[in-house]
């Protein structure tokens, strides 16, 4: 349980000090600093900076994916679905603005790893919006470039520093992905 606190405070302090510094300025010596710990302490779970990136973009992908889930199962139709899954996404990247600027920005700087991890996560949400798609529509890759959509503007307003008008989004970004999704 100690060891769990101790590497979600490092990796959230990651996530800080990437959001104002970005990943390739942040240092280790940053981290320790904002994780209040000592620098064997971070070495004695981590064995890079990377390492504990990717620990982070892990815990937040997952965390997320969690929300979306648990929204999605008390909603009905598919727009209604849509709609909470986007709203459980917008909610989560205004409480959590560090760990969406991780997944959502940071991470393209960190490693082929972690963007093959973002890569992976975007494809499972493409293919959750799929889900909501009437059978008798053709397959296209249109799941994907709205999630790209999704996440660009998500991005923006992260590195902006407007994480806290996300929620606010809901509606046009329901829209967005509804009307040539679902044809409405």
């Amino acid at each position: 349980m100690v060891d769990r606190f101790r590497r979600v405070r490092i990796t959230d302090a990651l996530a800080l000090e990437c959001m104002a510094r970005g990943y390739r300025a942040t240092t280790i010596a940053h981290v320790v600093s904002g994780a209040g710990t000592s620098r064997n302490t971070v070495y004695q779970h981590f064995e890079n900076k990377e390492a504990i990136f990717l620990a982070l973009l892990e815990r937040v992908l997952s965390e997320v994916a969690e929300r979306v889930d648990l929204a999605c199962a008390e909603a009905g139709d598919p727009r209604a679905r849509i709609g909470a899954g986007m709203g459980a996404v917008l909610d989560w990247a205004a409480a959590d603005p560090a760990g969406a600027s991780a997944a959502l920005v940071h991470c393209l700087a960190v490693s082929e790893r972690a963007i093959a991890i973002q890569a992976a996560a975007l494809a499972d949400f493409a293919d959750r919006l799929r889900s909501c798609v009437p059978a008798d529509r053709p397959k296209t890759p249109l799941a994907e470039m709205l999630v790209g959509g999704v996440t660009t503007i998500l991005g923006a307003r992260l590195l902006s520093g407007e994480s806290d008008s996300m929620p606010a989004l809901l509606p046009e970004l329901t829209a967005f992905i509804t009307e040539p999704l679902l044809g409405e």
